[in-house]
This record gives C-alpha cells, sequence and structure tokens, in this order.
C-alpha cells in the first residue's frame, strides 16, 4: 500500500496485516548522546540547544564558537590538545551547594 497524507506533518499507511503505521512527512535530524568536540554525553536541554545551534555542546559553545562564530561556523575546530586540557580543568571544577 501507498503513503497517504494523514495531516499538514505525518503521513499513513496500512498493510496487509492490518497494521497501522502513522510516520512524520519529514524525517527530523538526529542528536548524537555526545558532543562531536569534546566527546563528553550531553546532560541538559541547554547542551541539546547548543548542539542545534552550533553542532556541540553548551561547554565547547561557550568555551570556542562564540569566541569566533565565523570560524566556527566555517569548520574550524580547537585541537585535541586543547580540547583535552580544557576537560581536565573541567574535571577540577567543584560547585558546592548549601541548603
Amino acid at each position: 500500500m501507498a503513503w497517504k497524507n494523514l495531516d499538514k506533518t505525518r503521513k499513513i499507511r496500512s498493510l496487509n496485516s492490518g497494521l497501522t503505521i502513522i510516520a512524520p512527512k519529514q524525517n527530523e535530524e538526529a542528536v548524537p548522546i555526545s558532543c562531536p568536540v569534546c566527546r563528553v554525553f550531553f546532560s541538559s536541554n541547554l547542551d541539546l540547544a547548543s548542539y542545534r545551534n552550533s553542532r556541540c555542546c553548551s561547554f565547547c559553545e561557550t568555551k570556542y564558537a562564540y569566541l569566533d562564530r565565523d570560524s566556527w561556523m566555517s569548520g574550524t575546530r580547537p585541537s585535541r590538545k586543547d580540547i583535552i586540557r580544557d576537560l581536565e580543568e573541567r574535571k577540577l571544577l567543584k560547585i558546592k551547594i548549601k541548603f
């Protein structure tokens, strides 16, 4: 059976077995589980927003992408050596919370 329009954003298809499939008309871009720059797992919605905006986590967006936006958007990325150094500094950051 062929796909038919269900509404503006979805399509529908019924199979001979009686199964009905509803799917989006356009595939949304998949978001990875870790930052392509520093390889740290995404941990918040802020990371997801940063990925959609700059193709990296919020830490890398703040640390690298905002410093030279034009170079970042043209594909320039920090060296692996710089990333490792910054990751080590990031591990040393301690947040103390008192209640």
